[in-house]
């Protein structure tokens, strides 16, 4: 009974430390459900809030930098967007979203290094 119950613990903690590494779908769902209806500040407290209890997850990172484009606020979507792909390099919509931004700006250099990446990655 009593090695049950420490087997039982120990898959608690586990799950716990999985939790808290990634948001959960409902999480993501919501913030994504925020985005596409436009309710803009919701959806940018929640990423935010996700940004720094998941600092390692890009999908936060990555919504929150079109958040701050759309809003104007290019210099901060540029330094988000740069963070999702430091995440997840591989992330071709990542890239896409850092090459454009680059792009709009007149950094077309840079620009071009992460849009041929985007299409490497996702062709």
């Amino acid at each position: 009974m009593q090695l049950k119950r420490k087997s039982n613990e120990k898959k608690r903690s586990s799950e716990w430390r999985l939790s808290r590494e990634s948001p959960s779908n409902l999480q993501l769902s919501v913030l994504e459900a925020h985005y596409r209806a436009g309710r803009i500040s919701d959806a940018e407290k929640l990423a935010k809030l996700l940004t720094n209890e998941f600092p390692n997850h890009p999908v936060a990172w990555k919504l929150l930098g079109i958040l701050y484009k759309k809003a104007g606020h290019v210099s901060e979507a540029l330094n988000t967007m740069k963070i999702a792909v430091q995440i997840a390099p591989k992330d071709a919509e990542a890239n896409n979203n850092l090459g454009n931004t680059l792009g709009s700006v007149g950094k077309l250099g840079e620009a071009e290094v992460y849009l041929r990446r985007s299409i490497e990655l996702k062709p």
